[in-house]
């Protein structure tokens, strides 16, 4: 049995770069180059809904579990949520250096989603908060092209540019978070020590790649990014750092 073409969905002045199901209903969203979010009825093959959602290329949609929510990512750094009901915005997101590349709403707590970027960052985001509830600045050494939670919710996974894929859940009770993803979390006081000991730790590592390692002691030794506190409890099934210590 052979496949068909049913309908050819016409509209975006531009290339399409993201489409997506909504979750229980007869309805596609696209996502272009010409900074417009759509809506289709793909059995009949029209549009329903046209929204100029951004100032540059949309790089990524995807629809909430809900139904009623959907979430776009550009290349103007932005995020942003629709609500379908009236198709208007109801928040914007700002924390990547550069575009969006990437998003994925939680499995199970339906106000958490991920964006990866294109600088290689990682930023966890809840819905009610325009600013990342938490960051990994240098999670990939190349841009993030896909993340995805693991059914449950406990994990998450990303791919990127600089040809890994990785895993990334919470610590173990009595972790020191001492290490490259989570240094910028500790207290102050804490972090010249946790400093010296991870340079010990990856200066004495054979398994490493002497440039990967190389890049990784610079990170470690340049970093001062004081937005990487994490809002505490924000995210559930990942660590936070005490809020008292978070920017206001």
């Amino acid at each position: 049995e052979e496949c068909k073409k049913e309908h050819v969905l016409k509209g975006h002045g531009w290339d399409v770069k993201s489409v997506h199901w909504h979750p229980t209903k007869g309805l596609l969203a696209s996502g272009s180059k010409d900074s417009k979010l759509k809506l289709w009825d793909p059995r009949a093959g029209k549009q329903v809904a046209n929204i100029h959602a951004h100032n540059n290329t949309i790089t990524t949609v995807r629809w909430n579990p809900n139904g009623r929510w959907l979430l776009s990512g550009s290349r103007d750094h932005h995020l942003k949520v629709f609500d379908i009901r009236n198709l208007q915005s109801f928040r914007t997101f700002l924390g990547h250096k550069k575009e969006v590349t990437c998003v994925a709403w939680h499995k199970s707590e339906e106000e958490v989603f991920v964006s990866g970027g294109f600088e290689g960052s990682l930023n966890f985001w809840t819905v009610d908060q325009a600013k990342p509830q938490a960051s990994i600045s240098h999670a990939h050494d190349a841009s993030v092209w896909g993340v995805d939670w693991h059914p449950l919710g406990h994990c998450l996974a990303s791919c990127s540019q600089d040809k890994t894929t990785k895993f990334w859940g919470r610590n173990h009770p009595g972790d020191t978070m001492a290490d490259q993803y989570n240094l910028d979390m500790l207290p102050e006081e804490e972090r010249a020590e946790a400093k010296m000991a991870l340079k010990e730790k990856l200066e004495k590592d054979e398994r490493m790649n002497e440039k990967r390692k190389a890049k990784v002691l610079e990170r470690i030794e340049t970093n001062d990014d004081k937005s990487l506190f994490w809002d505490q409890a924000a995210i559930p099934g990942l660590r936070t750092a005490d809020d008292s210590n978070a920017p206001q």
